[in-house]
């Protein structure tokens, strides 16, 4: 990520490899990274934000960082399918 901290698509490459690595404190980590680097650029900033507390287990942030997505992008399909999955875990169905 260091050699190109303005490329969204590498975050949710990073993402998914931590994700699948099942490693918690990578996560945590990242969303630190993602804080600090894509700080001027909210909506990824909000969308991958999402994305860790999702898979950290921690639903009302991460709707609460998806919802800023879907107000700018109501369409966008990652975030949908996100926002999707947290009220399926939060048993909202």
């Amino acid at each position: 990520l260091d050699t190109f901290p303005n490329d969204c698509e590498n975050y949710y490459i990073v993402f998914s490899i931590f994700s699948l690595l099942d490693r918690n404190e990578l996560l945590e980590k990242l969303a630190l990274y993602v804080e600090k680097y894509l700080s001027d650029d909210k909506r990824n900033k909000a969308l991958y934000l999402g994305l860790i507390y999702f898979r950290l287990f921690d639903f009302k942030k991460s709707l609460e960082s998806l919802s800023a997505v879907i107000k700018e992008e109501p369409t966008n399909s990652r975030c949908l399918l996100f926002v999707g999955l947290n009220h399926l875990m939060m048993g909202n169905l």
